[in-house]
């Protein structure tokens, strides 16, 4: 990566184009050995994204703000291929959420992956923007929750995550965008973690890894 880049927008992939489209009601269920996952499609009118990377400089935007990485560089691997940057306790928020840390990771010097241990949870949020979503439970209760219950609840304030739901993974495929919502409400340190990147980041870094 050419260090004359000093900028980066935490924001740059957050923003996005909409348009309208009906989305049916239905549901898939694809059962693996560890784990269930489930698709769920959305009743209400969603909007369908279209990315658009957009640049803020404005530091008093909730959307974004710039960061020197320069000096936030945290290491290089495989022969200076994969460029690893964290940023700790940024000004800005991300769906309303204060972040606690990004990590950006550049694979031959492009951005593939942003990862943000955030403060609160934003999965309601991030359902609300996108729709559709794939959900995965990681320990037993959490799959039982969503094999068995309804995973989208009417609470009185509109559809949200079952409220039984503690330890699971949201994900969202968006052209050429990978995004997902971790979610461990029994983990102390990174109970929520927001990550973009790349659809093919795992193929692009585990093709480096090799080629080293």
């Amino acid at each position: 990566m050419g260090k004359s880049r000093l900028l980066i927008p935490l924001a740059v992939l957050l923003c996005f184009s909409f348009c309208k489209e009906k989305i049916k009601t239905s549901a898939v269920v694809k059962i693996r050995v560890d784990s269930i996952e489930q698709t769920i499609f959305m009743k209400e009118e969603k909007k369908v994204t279209a990315v658009a990377k957009i640049v803020k400089t404005d530091s008093s935007s909730n959307d974004s703000i710039n960061v020197t990485v320069e000096e936030n560089l945290y290491g290089t691997f495989f022969g200076d291929r994969a460029e690893f940057f964290i940023v700790n306790d940024p000004k800005n928020l991300i769906h309303g959420a204060k972040i606690k840390k990004v990590t950006f990771c550049y694979l031959d010097g492009e951005l593939c992956q942003s990862r943000y241990v955030l403060e609160t949870d934003i999965s309601d949020k991030l359902i609300r923007t996108h729709g559709n979503f794939k959900i995965k439970g990681f320990d037993f209760k959490d799959r039982r929750v969503i094999a068995d219950q309804n995973v989208m609840i009417d609470y009185g304030k509109g559809m949200e995550l079952n409220h039984d739901l503690h330890n699971f993974e949201l994900t969202w495929t968006l052209g050429d965008r990978h995004i997902k919502m971790r979610v461990n409400r029994h983990a102390v340190d990174q109970p929520f973690e927001y990550t973009e990147q790349l659809a093919d980041y795992n193929l692009l870094f585990r093709s480096i890894e090799y080629a080293n």
